[in-house]
């Protein structure tokens, strides 16, 4: 027995786009559109589709952030956005729709100081992992032993009497 599926619209999508104004603001994302057939939705394939084009948003271009509108009155979508998402409301957009209808200007950043910081973090880390850790043959001048998180190597230091 086979299945036919009728599609109105065949497939579900995104449509998604970068703005990069010259020298004024770093380059950011804006998501124009996202549709799922009513008959798929609650099915987390918007989740996806949005965090797939966040992700090529933040890794391909280098968005600093990403933008959309959405209808004051659509709460489906704010529960998405919001969330599920984290996008914040950043601004009303009075009379935003044809229908005169206000809309959420909804960011979510994607790249902050502390990312960027957090990034070249981990490049040292790595690259201080793979060069060979130094050692000394020294007795320690205290008491305490070097814990083995320390030195990433169990050590012993006896006392001298």
């Amino acid at each position: 027995s086979s299945t036919v599926v009728k599609h109105r619209m065949a497939f579900p999508q995104v449509l998604a786009k970068m703005e990069e104004d010259a020298g004024s603001e770093p380059p950011n994302g804006h998501i124009t559109s996202l549709a799922v057939l009513r008959s798929h939705r609650k099915l987390g394939i918007a989740t996806r589709l949005m965090k797939a084009a966040l992700k090529a948003m933040h890794e391909t271009f280098d968005a600093a952030y990403v933008s959309l509108h959405v209808r004051v009155s659509n709460t489906a979508a704010l529960t998405l956005y919001r969330d599920t998402l984290g996008f914040k409301q950043h601004d009303i957009e009075k009379q935003y729709y044809a229908d005169k209808e206000d809309a959420y200007d909804m960011r979510k950043y994607l790249t902050t100081p502390s990312t960027k910081t957090d990034k070249e973090n981990e490049k040292k880390q790595e690259a201080s992992a793979e060069q060979p850790e130094e050692t000394s043959d020294k007795p320690a001048d205290d008491d305490s032993e070097p814990t083995k998180a320390a030195t990433g190597k169990k050590t012993i230091n006896r006392r001298r009497k």
